[in-house]
This record gives structure tokens, C-alpha cells and sequence, in this order.
């Protein structure tokens, strides 16, 4: 999970040597345009994946987590008064910023599913800050699809399969909330494949093999991000 601003300067998610070559899904995309009535202008930031969301085995690079993890506590202040600028709710702030805490102590004791699971909950708040400016119902959709994803992802290494199968029905719900609402051609290829690798991870569960999984997450949050 990296933070950039919105010239381009990057405090961003740097590399690793887990599979740098995939930045994943960014989200609170925005700028200085208009998004139906919701929407004013303020400062964009991406938050993009982390590697430990996308990539295709076990091993965590800990140095680099806790380097992301140092950027984005010493961006989050700044964060912060731009989301109150955008009339985010103070609940979710609060809650976004202790779950932040957790992560960091999490990744200073290497703790791997303490970090994934903390991960997840910080993942989660992206669509529920974008539905807060945001009237864009496709996009908002969209991140929800892939935020039930990440929670199935955070439950894998306690194989937990009955509820990482509950995440891809939400997962599939949301998603069949635009299937058809995206006409573009480009898009439409996207979603359509997209569609398929959602239903593909149920083969994975059923299955319960940890490295079709990562595989199969790692494909379809390459192709949902493209939509």
C-alpha cells in the first residue's frame, strides 16, 4: 500500500522482491473534477496494493512492509485533513487510523496474519470513503468487489474456506451490480473476464489449494483493476 500525491511525486509502495512488477488496484482516485453532486475538489491520492496482496506465495518481505507502512503513517496526517475536507465521516477516519496503528505493531512483530487481516480492514474503508464524495455507482461497485476479494485473500492462511467462499458470493453480488452497465468495448472485454476469474476462485476454495489461489487472486485483481 503506497500513498502518492497528486502531482506524481511518489512516497509510494517502492519494490520488493515479491513480484514488483504488478502495483495492483489503486483507489480514491479524484482530482480537481467533478463527481455528481457529492464531489469537491481536493488533493488525489492513490493507495495502491501492496505487494502482500498480490502476490503468488507465502514469503513477505517484512523491510519493505514496514518501510510502506512508515510512508503512509507520516502521509496519514495529511490524509486525514483532506478527507475531513470531503466530508468523510469522523468514525471512519478514527477507525481507519487505529486500524493503521494495529498494522504497524502487527508488521513490527512480523505477525502475518495479524498483518493480513489489518490490511483487509484498511482495504475495506477504500469504497467507503469513495461512496461518501462519490455518485459514481460503477466505480464504488467495483472497489467493493475487490475489497470482498482482499477479505478472502486475508482469510487463506488460516484456511478458512467457508468464509473465504462467503467473501467471492459477496464478491460476485456486488459485481453483478455493473456487469451490465459498462458498455465501452475496453471495459467490456475487462469485465466479461473479470466475471469468469470471480467464479474461478470458488474452484480454488473448493479445492482448498493455497497456490491455485494465489493465482487465480493474483489474475483476477490484475483484470477488476483495469475496469
Amino acid at each position: 500500500m503506497g500513498v502518492q500525491n497528486q502531482d506524481g511525486s511518489g512516497e509510494g509502495s517502492g519494490g520488493s522482491g515479491q513480484d514488483s512488477s504488478s502495483s495492483g488496484s489503486q483507489s480514491s482516485e479524484g482530482g480537481s473534477s467533478s463527481e455528481g453532486q457529492k464531489s469537491k475538489d481536493y488533493t488525489k491520492y492513490s493507495i495502491q496494493t501492496p505487494n502482500i496482496l498480490i502476490n503468488t506465495n507465502s514469503e513477505i518481505d517484512w523491510n519493505y512492509m514496514k518501510n510502506v507502512v512508515e510512508i503512509i503513517y507520516t502521509s496519514w496526517p495529511t490524509i486525514m485533513l483532506d478527507l475531513h475536507s470531503i466530508n468523510i465521516k469522523n468514525e471512519d477516519i478514527l477507525t481507519f487510523s487505529g486500524t493503521l496503528d494495529t498494522l504497524i505493531v502487527a508488521i513490527q512483530n512480523e505477525d502475518k496474519k495479524a498483518t493480513l487481516s489489518n490490511l483487509a480492514v484498511l482495504y475495506s474503508f477504500i469504497p467507503i470513503y469513495k461512496e461518501q464524495y462519490s455518485d459514481d455507482n460503477d466505480k464504488i461497485n467495483i472497489m467493493y468487489t475487490k475489497s470482498a476479494i482482499v477479505n478472502s485473500y486475508a482469510l487463506l492462511e488460516e484456511e478458512r474456506w467457508d468464509e473465504m467462499q462467503a467473501q467471492i458470493a459477496k464478491a460476485n453480488e456486488y459485481f453483478g451490480l455493473i456487469i451490465n452497465s459498462i458498455n465501452e468495448d475496453k471495459n467490456q472485454s475487462f469485465v466479461s473476464k473479470t466475471y469468469i476469474l470471480v467464479n474461478e476462485m470458488n474452484n480454488a476454495i473448493k479445492m482448498k489449494d493455497k497456490k491455485l489461489f494465489y493465482l487465480k487472486y493474483k489474475n483476477l485483481m490484475e483484470s477488476a483493476s483495469n475496469i
